[in-house]
């Protein structure tokens, strides 16, 4: 069975989306720089090393906490403590 691609994003599409300006700020990151070659890459690390991937999110997207934390998650899914 052969499925039918309903919809793709141009060129433009994927240069302004804000999956790619996280991954080239990801990329220049100046604590811990990380390249990934696509999606599934960067997929696999946010799986393997949830806390140094939650943290990148926090400081791309200038998340203000009500307070510092000291560990971004603490125990095993499901039941982890978020920071």
């Amino acid at each position: 069975m052969h499925t039918k691609l309903l919809w793709q994003p141009t060129p433009t599409d994927l240069q302004n989306a804000n999956l790619t300006h996280y991954l080239q700020w990801l990329s220049n990151h100046p604590h811990t720089p990380r390249t990934f070659a696509d999606y599934h890459q960067l997929w696999q690390w946010s799986v393997a090393e949830p806390a140094p991937f939650w943290a990148t999110i926090i400081d791309y997207f200038q998340v203000k906490l009500h307070s510092p934390y000291a560990n971004i998650l603490s125990g095993e899914m499901p039941g982890t403590q978020w920071f």
